[in-house]
């Protein structure tokens, strides 16, 4: 995309800096006029040509506006919670899982079997232990390349690293719950 209005690209700069975190309209807005202080001064007529667009964006599916922001949690929370429909879902082995902003999407196995724990009662080292036990018992397959990792060493490692990448994945997707 490219954006010719400064506002409008400041807005847009920041927005997506704080992606997918909801954030509120006039909370983006000071801070893009911030990001502009000393290089324009932001009048009513650019803020007019800013919602324009935003509008213009929403209506395109670009943009999706709430009343309320929702309720999503963050790959960094202690104990993570996956949205309760997604978890009950992958629980079901479906193919597709619903997220909090109303989407469908696909989970491999791994993330299928780390949103299933995510229960909220779970902290990091938990998890890991889970998803560790569940390998070793052939119930969950880790692999480096082609090869399955049954090194316990490399194991745990390598399960630190999905868990992580899982629950980045899961906050980009909506799918923890606050």
């Amino acid at each position: 995309i490219r954006v010719v209005a400064p506002l409008l690209k400041a807005f847009l700069v920041e927005l997506w800096r704080r992606f997918p975190r909801p954030t509120p309209y006039a909370d983006v807005l000071d801070a893009a006029r911030a990001a502009l202080a000393g290089k324009l001064v932001v009048t009513d007529p650019d803020v007019a040509t800013l919602d324009t667009a935003l509008l213009r964006f929403a209506l395109e599916g670009l943009l999706r506006l709430h009343l309320e922001p929702l309720a999503m949690g963050s790959a960094t929370d202690i104990k993570p919670k996956s949205f309760a429909t997604a978890r009950a879902a992958a629980r079901r082995k479906e193919e597709t899982v619903a997220t909090l902003r109303h989407e469908s999407v696909r989970l491999n196995a791994v993330d299928a079997r780390v949103l299933e724990l995510l229960d909220g009662s779970n902290d990091r080292d938990a998890l890991r232990a889970q998803l560790v036990s569940a390998a070793v018992r052939g119930e969950l397959t880790v692999k480096k390349g082609d090869q399955a990792i049954v090194d316990p060493t490399t194991l745990d490692a390598a399960v630190v690293r999905l868990l992580d990448d899982s629950l980045q994945r899961f906050e980009k997707l909506g799918l923890l719950a606050a």
